[in-house]
């Protein structure tokens, strides 16, 4: 189970309980027990616990059995054998770098009694087959809980294993044939990311030494080996720089082999699959990729008569997909030759089984980037045999940002789900339902997997990088093959990944509505993935328009919010982080070369350089003497000791292309022993800069592999970096050299704080892939941005003709706005009918617009000048008389300022309004016969109401303001006098009862429980009963420790899960008791924590807040809604 983590900041007892996805058993190939293993020994099994110390424990005994004249007790040795055993095995998996660190060689094991020397890892060194699987689990198959998403095996002397590793090989795709260093334990591997061995001159791989005459000959050969590994496809073919994927694997005429089987306890007469399915099906799958792929790859299949296996179904069960292929295979081949027809797997690109179960629990399984595959009866259709031959030819899954952020890109997970696997909507390599992702002209893949796919090449994307290239660009569709142009514009993001694709879909409209009536056909899709390979993610520009489900499986929740996914004609968005700002402004053409104009302005401001490519640093290549953590990243850290010093880059080159870079050669001390290098680069702030003024910092980067920067200890960029970072960590894959000479940038606004006048210092701690790479690179350049001139944001005024209109009359609005900077404007409107598509008014500042139904209807009109600056204007429009309908408005108020572009919500519906500039909201249409909750945040700020929930809409609710205090903000005023209401309706006899309130904005937050705080907890799994969140509950005989609480990674405190690592328990509770000298001096409270993957949160026997939970009844045995995926495993979730 992976680690609980909790932190909480600004909550007398604070309790919390945490509960897990699942504690149901995990299949025993997916995940090795943590707690404990059997090892069976002289016909009995030994329960022996995991324990961590186990290998130096036992390298302890082997050194003291060495020394000894006198052999010491060989029974101890056994015991922390079997213990190193276990460890080792679990390292393995979950940890195979440090599995190889701690592995004992062939020569260790030399004289070692045979006892003792037959619970030891074996050494490997042999040619190999790397599979990289997938297995899909959709419709009714679930993925059982904390199966990885794909696995490796490699097959050395026809034995197959389960193989793990990292670096350069945690990206590779299947190969028929490659070089395999490592370790084998029983059924599993650990594979080194290195191909190729080597000692001095002596180069051993494929399980041969090689001699070589001089070290560039024997890096010619090593990077040869790399370079051939790369190129996608099974086979072993030469490699080329030029493209992403060679044409020769994904382009071209290709067979595919359709063997359908019966076991031997089915009838003779059965079929998985009709002949007649099976052949329509495939003309689907065929039709899909001419289309998809412009013609570029055009699949025929072969449909062989049913084939009849030796065995019954049962004896295929949990046998993996080899036995089956095996068998369905030489069958395969014996018929064809018996009727004249060639049926042999080998002369085919591709080939798959179709049975009726047999295997495994999932609609199906492939190949990355490999031939194979296996369909499951009942998943043939485009929907899955599609989305299986894309595996083969080298996608993985497509993903959904499932956020509670305002931001389509939001790092925040909704209940826990985050990136969802699958839940892309409009990508085959998704798991979808309904008739439309069987339509071969429409669930195309993603314009960022068909670039990977070289079907979208360089030269039909514009890839815009800089200020210069704002402007208007014509981006035409890209899901009709015989469609010009361009077919996707690629963007700065910040975030998790650093690039947007945008792109443009016609052919796929959402069923049941008019043709024009569509958000695909007037917006544009983003797309969110790295700047190479990688995943698509899908996000919704339009969050919250339709919350969609919660509950249901994970790849289809917020289906009903997708729809709405594009950025509509007239609608900007701008992430602030890497400052563009996209606006699409107008549709046109005729199909197929149907268009959508769209704007990008890319702010780069006036650049002033802090460090530039020539600038003097200082290197060391770390070792377990000199790695000091994060220390050596500090401003006061004294490097003066330090080995390299010169001028920038960094690095080595064992040929020429990176020789012009270098200004410190590390070659010496880094080749063939570490593929780490700390590089510290020190420069100065002068007193002609001031820090107020600078709005970002850029930092652009060439580099080959990886690497993380720190700016003054602030860790403000990284890439390429493995999750966890140690001293001596490799790059996570490998980086084409191409890419590795051109400077990729990253906006790092998080070293803006860490600034100071006169001295700092950037340091970059870089990673290489593989010890033994022929090259390496480091060379970083630093800007600050001063804006040239601040963009300042346009206003407008809306006004209609009438306010109050009978059912289907027309309303007419018009936006008067303008520009202080004399910008072209956008306009976007918004008609209060949640995720319905309103044509009019698209990009216009006039709009009319008629309802069908009475109502009130808060209309707001955006306007931008398609820089980032909004403005903003709302008027409401009564429909008919609506009696049963009412109306509440209120501010948002931050430190007594107007917070604007704050969400206001109902609690439980899909009703919101944004906040205009003044702070001010309206939710109109709501029903006055029930009581709502209404809720308020913006950036993870969650705002405290003036007014106690629930209340009732009426059609003049007023003054239901939110607010909340700020910290300190820079030339802003220490105090803020805000009265409320701020205005109300009354007559002159009635009294009217005005607050003041006074903000302090200096003051500072007081922390009650802070991060690394003590706490009591039980972990025993028994249900301590229903008083133990309340004050007087006696928590004395519970367990105490420090935070991090959990299991699995390096917590402070290290809970337990039972006695059974397959039946863990569900909850932990914890309990924390603080004190508060003046309650009356508190205005609100904050909670901030971290969960894996469900929490309940109580405040003297009050819940305050939960996560990731039904919102019904919670027992100690409920479970979390979602796996909290590791990489949201360290975010902080924020309540009020």
């Amino acid at each position: 189970m992976k680690p609980v983590r909790l932190i909480c900041v600004g909550m007398p007892v604070l309790l919390v309980c945490l509960v897990w996805l699942n504690r149901r058993p995990v299949e025993s190939q997916y995940e090795e027990a943590k707690a404990g293993q059997q090892i069976q020994k002289e016909g009995h099994f030994e329960k022996i616990d995991l324990v961590w110390e186990a290998p130096e424990e036992f390298q302890e005994w082997l050194k003291s059995y060495r020394k000894s004249d006198v052999r010491i007790d060989l029974d101890e040795g056994l015991i922390l054998a079997r213990e190193r055993r276990v460890t080792m095995k679990h390292l393995i998996r979950t940890n195979p770098r440090e599995a190889l660190e701690r592995a004992i060689s062939n020569e260790g094991r030399v004289g070692l009694p045979e006892e003792i020397s037959e619970l030891l890892e074996v050494s490997i060194s042999d040619a190999g087959e790397f599979e990289r699987v997938v297995s899909c689990y959709t419709g009714g198959f679930v993925r059982p809980v904390r199966a990885p998403d794909e696995e490796r095996f490699v097959t050395v002397n026809e034995k197959r294993y389960r193989a793990f590793t990292y670096g350069r090989r945690a990206e590779l795709l299947t190969k028929d044939r490659i070089s395999v260093h490592g370790i084998l334990l029983d059924d599993v591997m650990a594979v080194s990311p290195d191909p190729v061995l080597r000692n001095g001159l002596l180069a051993e791989s494929f399980g041969e030494q090689r001699q070589f005459a001089s070290e560039e000959e024997l890096d010619f050969y090593i990077a040869k080996t790399v370079a051939d590994e790369n190129v996608p496809g099974p086979a072993v073919v030469r490699a080329s720089e030029s493209l992403i994927a060679e044409s020769t694997w994904t382009e071209g005429s290709k067979r595919i082999l359709y063997l359908r089987v019966r076991f031997a306890d089915q009838d003779l007469g059965y079929e998985p699959v009709s002949l007649a399915t099976a052949q329509s099906h495939q003309d689907d799958v065929a039709e899909h990729y001419r289309i998809a792929s412009y013609g570029k790859l055009n699949v025929t299949t072969v449909f062989p008569d049913v084939i009849t296996l030796a065995e019954n179904k049962s004896g295929y069960v949990e046998q993996g997909l080899g036995k089956m292929m095996d068998e369905a295979r030489a069958a395969a081949i014996i018929l064809g030759e018996s009727k004249g027809l060639d049926w042999d797997y080998r002369n085919y690109d591709f080939y798959t089984i179709i049975s009726d179960g047999g295997i495994g629990g999932y609609a199906g399984i492939a190949q990355v980037g490999g031939r194979k595959s296996h369909h499951q009866k009942g998943y043939t259709s485009l929907r899955t045999s599609g989305h299986e031959f894309g595996h083969n030819l080298g996608l993985s899954h497509a993903y959904y940002n499932y956020t509670s952020d305002l931001s389509p890109r939001g790092a925040t997970p909704s209940n826990g789900a985050g990136r969802i696997e699958y839940g892309h909507r409009f990508s085959v390599m998704s798991a979808q339902n309904g008739s439309d992702m069987n339509n071969p002209a429409l669930p195309h893949f993603t314009v960022h997997e068909k670039w990977r796919l070289d079907w979208v090449t360089d030269s039909d994307i514009v890839d815009i990088t800089t200020g210069d290239q704002s402007g208007t660009y014509r981006l035409y569709q890209n899901d009709d093959q015989d469609v010009t142009g361009l077919r996707a514009i690629r963007i700065p993001s910040g975030g998790l990944y650093p690039k947007y694709w945008l792109s443009y879909r016609t052919a796929w409209r959402q069923p049941n509505r008019n043709s024009d009536n569509d958000f695909l056909l007037n917006g544009i899709l983003f797309n969110w993935s790295g700047s190479g390979g990688g995943t698509s993610t899908l996000l919704d520009m339009t969050p919250y328009s339709d919350e969609g489900s919660v509950g249901s499986g994970s790849t289809t929740r917020d289906n009903s919010d997708k729809w709405d996914a594009p950025l509509s004609i007239g609608r900007t968005y701008t992430d602030p982080e890497s400052n563009v700002s996209v606006t699409p402004i107008a549709r046109g053409g005729t199909a197929p070369n149907e268009y959508i104009d769209v704007h990008v302005h890319l702010a780069t401001g006036n650049e002033v350089a802090l460090v530039g490519e020539n600038d003097d640093c200082t290197a060391i290549v770390p070792d377990s003497l000199t790695a000091t953590g994060t220390d050596w990243t500090a401003l006061d850290f004294d490097d003066s000791g330090w080995p390299f010093s010169g001028l920038l880059g960094v690095g080595y080159d064992t040929n020429s292309n990176y020789l012009p870079y270098f200004g410190v050669d590390v070659r010496t001390s880094m080749r063939n022993t570490s593929e780490s290098c700390y590089i510290r680069i020190p420069f100065n702030i002068n007193e002609e800069l001031d820090l107020a003024n600078i709005s970002s910092l850029k930092l652009r980067m060439r580099y080959d592999d990886g690497f993380v920067a720190y700016l003054n200890g602030v860790k403000i960029a990284e890439d390429n970096a493995p999750g966890s970072l140690e001293w001596d960590s490799g790059a996570a894959r490998n980086r084409r050299d191409s890419l590795a000479e051109d400077y990729q940038e990253f906006i790092v606004d998080l070293g803006l704080a860490a600034l100071v006048p006169g001295e700092n210092v950037l340091a970059i701690h870089g990673l290489n892939n593989g010890s033994a790479s022929s090259d390496f690179l480091i060379q970083p350049k630093l800007s600050a941005v001063f804006e040239g001139g601040t963009n300042r944001s346009p206003t407008v005024s809306l006004t209609a003709n009438t306010l109050a209109v009978s059912v289907g009359q027309e309303v007419a609005f018009t936006a008067n706005g303008s520009d202080p900077d004399g910008d072209v404007l956008a306009y976007a409107w918004d008609y209060n009918i949640g995720n319905e598509f309103a044509p009019e008014g698209l990009n216009q500042a006039n709009a009319s617009r008629r309802w069908s139904r009475v109502g009130w209807y808060a209309v707001t009109v955006t306007c931008s000048d398609r820089k980032g600056g909004i403005s903003r204007d709302r008027v409401l429009v009564k429909v008919g008389n609506p009696s049963s309908n009412g109306v509440v408005s209120g501010r948002v108020l931050q430190g007594g300022l107007p917070v604007a572009g704050a969400r206001v919500s109902v609690e439980g519906s899909d009703q919101q309004s944004i906040t205009m500039e003044d702070g001010t909201y309206l939710l109109a249409d709501l029903s006055t016969a029930s009581q709502i909750t209404i809720k308020a945040m913006q950036d993870g700020e969650v705002f405290q109401s003036s007014m106690a929930m629930p209340v009732t809409p009426r059609p003049d609710l007023e003054g239901v303001d939110f607010w909340g205090h700020r910290s300190v903000v820079p030339r802003a005023p220490t105090r803020v006098l805000t009265v409320t209401p701020r205005y109300t309706l009354s007559d002159v006899a009635t009294p009217v009862q005005l607050t003041a309130k006074v903000w302090n904005n200096a003051q500072a937050e007081s922390v009650f429980v802070p991060m690394g705080d003590t706490w009591n907890y039980l972990d025993t799994g028994v249900n301590p009963g229903t008083s133990w969140m309340d004050e007087s509950f006696d928590d004395s005989a519970w367990a105490s420790g420090v935070a991090e609480l959990g299991y699995g990674d390096s917590q402070a405190t290290v809970l337990s899960y039972g006695s059974n690592a397959a039946d863990k328990h569900t909850t932990t509770w914890f309990r924390r008791r603080f004190s508060v000298t003046d309650v009356s001096e508190v205005s609100r409270l904050k909670l901030s924590v971290k969960r894996d993957d469900g929490v309940r949160v109580f405040l003297n026997g009050s819940e305050i807040a939960r996560d990731n939970l039904t919102l019904g009844t919670v027992s100690s045995g409920t479970e979390a809604w979602n796996e909290i995926s590791s990489t949201y495993e360290e975010i902080l979730i924020h309540f009020a």
